[in-house]
């Protein structure tokens, strides 16, 4: 009887809302209402996420025979499809302003269907939260000017294809997909879906007794350097390092720009520098000259966001 009633509990774990419990106390009220009311405590915040961000799921559900790793196949397996089923779904993604929608992300006709509608869908839900990020900053700087900041990450791991666990290198059909920032703010290839027995330098170097797995040990090349580096090419370790530079300037000093509070963040080509939300965002990506830019709109391109804002706003 108890175990059952034990499976019962467990049972519910993901059945849940992602997302803050409104108890009355912790969280007086829905987190929504009180940013727009400026009830926000004294801090700053950093938003952002991959360009294709969402793609990384949405490729896996929709994969010829349930594939769970699509990378190991040059369209990453994925299902042709129909343009019927494209517009089904992108209704229901746009709150049913399908003409409006497909004027930004167009089906693809092609008879017998077509990945490009699939790859359209994963642009969809990664612009909706690339907007809700910017839109969350810029309540954000309204209650507090100056603390808000947002980037969309442009780029992914190249420098060693034996580092395929997710989330390093991986086909560019996919593009810039959930994860693919944190190997490089953390300055090493991070096997998140490896387990706790990596490998070289990898979380726990295998203390619990398990066998390093091979994946994450013939990821460390020692042709491309020592310690850290050599996990990575000349570009891509400079890159590293300018990524983590901005994630522990921000943590000393509340700017991605500054360590410590004083001026000796790193000087960066044509005097690039992460501006807060009232500028824009910016766009970190290893082959942009200076390892980024400022992005004032989404993709410079005001309409995207104005969509899906409105969405929210209706």
């Amino acid at each position: 009887m108890a175990r059952a009633a034990d499976t019962a509990i467990t049972d519910l774990t993901n059945s849940g809302v992602w997302g803050p419990a409104v108890d009355g106390v912790t969280i007086p009220a829905a987190p929504s209402s009180l940013l727009a009311q400026g009830l926000v405590n004294n801090a700053s915040v950093v938003l952002g996420a991959q360009t294709n961000d969402s793609f990384l799921f949405l490729s896996r559900t929709f994969t010829k025979g349930n594939v769970p790793q699509p990378n190991n196949f040059t369209d990453g397996a994925l299902v042709h499809m129909s343009a019927v089923e494209y517009k089904t779904l992108l209704a229901a993604q746009s709150g049913g302003q399908l003409k409006r929608a497909l004027e930004l992300y167009p089906a693809d006709s092609t008879w017998g269907g077509s990945i490009v509608n699939v790859q359209s869908l994963g642009r969809v839900q990664s612009d909706k939260m690339h907007c809700n990020a910017r839109r969350r900053a810029a309540m954000l700087d309204a209650a507090r000017p100056g603390s808000a900041y947002v980037y969309r990450f442009n780029y992914w791991y190249r420098s060693n294809a034996a580092c395929s666990a997710v989330p390093n290198f991986h086909l560019g059909y996919l593009g810039a997909v959930h994860q693919d920032e944190v190997t490089f703010v953390m300055g090493q290839p991070n096997f998140m879906e490896a387990g706790s027995c990596c490998g070289k330098w990898g979380l726990s170097e295998g203390e619990e007794g398990c066998d390093k797995e091979l994946k994450c040990t013939l990821c460390y090349d020692e042709s491309l350097g020592s310690g850290y580096a050599a996990y990575f090419d000349q570009k891509e370790f400079g890159f590293a390092r300018q990524i983590g530079s901005f994630w522990t300037n921000f943590a000393s000093s509340r700017d991605p720009n500054l360590r410590g509070g004083a001026s000796r963040g790193l000087e960066w080509p044509q005097g690039f520098v992460w501006p807060d939300i009232r500028t824009g965002g910016v766009v970190l990506d290893a082959d942009v000259e200076g390892g980024g830019k400022v992005e004032v709109e989404l993709y410079d391109q005001p309409e995207v966001c104005a969509f899906w804002d409105g969405q929210v706003a209706a």
